[in-house]
């Protein structure tokens, strides 16, 4: 007697074949962006004793100068909580060399646009020059006087920034100290200025320590939300009250 595989037999095992083949695709594009990943070359600074060096993470050299000091974020040690490099925030990153600020590439070339004794950035249509901006340790921080000047070379004009507080390059800015938002160390617009404090006294108007921001819509009857240091909307502008 002939015995005839059932049909859904079939049908069964070509689902598992194909169910596998799929597996072994995804598999093998895992690896595959991991040794992309493993392979790729990032740049950071690291303090030497005399300064900070500009070098990709295998410790390759991109520039043999040492430098004072560079617009960059502190990468911390887990379990010593000290300062073990530094990550740049924008390109070309702001580095000070013998008290003067330079522009550097990722690569390590330097251009010198501006005469400055204070950091600048690079924006779409200019730069903007750091005023009230100070660093110790390698850690940025701001006075009271902080702002930035815009020099839009397209327009032929100035545009200054009051700066209320500074998280990992991102600012809390207003151009009439009236409504606030946030500019990136690129110098654009990630969160409109259409806001204000949440509490009519500013108390608590600035960024916590993760990089978040209670504002509230600066209108009559505005409500209140909560966006991080990207730009990013965490609570929607829906509630009369947040804590």
């Amino acid at each position: 007697m002939k015995l005839v595989r059932p049909l859904f037999c079939n049908h069964t095992l070509k689902q598992k074949a194909k169910k596998n083949s799929i597996t072994l695709v995804r598999n093998l594009l895992s690896i595959l962006i991991l040794l992309i990943g493993s392979t790729s070359v990032s740049q950071q600074f690291v303090p030497n004793g005399e300064g900070i060096i500009f070098q990709s993470k295998d410790g390759g050299g991109l520039n043999k100068g040492v430098f004072e000091a560079c617009w960059c974020n502190p990468v911390m040690d887990d379990s010593t909580q000290e300062i073990v490099a530094l990550s740049p925030i924008v390109y070309p990153v702001p580095v000070q060399l013998d008290n003067e600020w330079l522009l550097m590439g990722k690569d390590g070339s330097i251009t010198k646009p501006l005469k400055s004794e204070v950091p600048y950035l690079k924006a779409k249509n200019g730069y903007a020059k750091l005023f009230g901006f100070h660093h110790t340790n390698h850690q940025w921080s701001l006075d009271t006087t902080a702002k930035i000047i815009l020099n839009d070379s397209t327009k032929n004009e100035s545009i200054e920034y009051v700066v209320k507080d500074l998280y990992k390059g991102t600012f809390l800015a207003s151009p009439d100290k009236y409504f606030w938002g946030l500019l990136n160390s690129e110098l654009k617009e990630i969160v409109k200025f259409e806001y204000a404090s949440s509490h009519h006294s500013q108390e608590d108007f600035h960024f916590s320590s993760k990089g978040y921001m209670t504002l509230r819509e600066n209108k009559p009857e505005g409500y209140n939300g909560i966006v991080d240091y990207k730009g990013k909307v965490h609570v929607s502008f829906k509630w009369r009250l947040l804590s």
